[in-house]
């Protein structure tokens, strides 16, 4: 895979959808927007997608009940720099138990109450994508001080061990002059 195509998954929208008509009408919305937008029929698609890469999870509130133990496993292993953001489309009042059971149990998530004016998605979507870009630049500010760090540990400890391998060299050596 080329960068440019990890970077296209890296900065697109999964669409859990309520239906399949929802999804792609959503899509289709989010497309012409400027939005690359990818549809998932459940939880274990989603999460089996969000190992390839994504910028904003969308899901509707049903799809939390339940479905979300892998979600949040994933979610657990993401890198310190790393905070997915995840919309979830509520039934209006928002004060449901799966909504509040999303705002407790997931990170990083906002409520969108349902009907959604397309202004407020897309809104909300590049609002979080902006985010979820931040995090990247981050990641790339972090990775070059990291590998440093990284180099300065093996160079330190190779120093360490660089007497160690003399005396045994010298063992050696000794050892079978005799």
């Amino acid at each position: 895979m080329t960068d440019h195509a990890q970077a296209v998954r890296d900065r697109r929208v999964l669409v859990v959808p309520p239906t399949p008509r929802d999804g792609a009408t959503t899509c289709q919305m989010l497309a012409k927007a400027g939005i690359a937008a990818d549809t998932v029929q459940s939880m274990r698609a989603l999460v089996r997608e969000l190992s390839r890469g994504a910028g904003v999870l969308l899901l509707p509130e049903e799809a939390i009940a339940g479905g979300e133990v892998e979600l949040l496993r994933v979610l657990a292993e993401q890198p310190p720099w790393s905070d997915l953001p995840i919309l979830v489309m509520t039934r209006p009042g928002a004060d449901s138990a799966y909504a509040a059971h999303a705002v407790r149990v997931l990170s990083n998530v906002t409520l969108l109450e349902r009907p959604l004016q397309v202004a407020t998605l897309v809104s909300a979507i590049r609002t979080a994508l902006r985010a979820r870009e931040r995090q990247y630049q981050i990641r790339a500010h972090l990775a070059p001080k990291i590998l440093s760090i990284f180099a300065g540990i093996l160079c330190y400890s190779s120093l360490l061990l660089c007497p160690l391998r003399i005396l045994r060299l010298r063992d050696v050596v000794m050892t079978r002059g005799r």
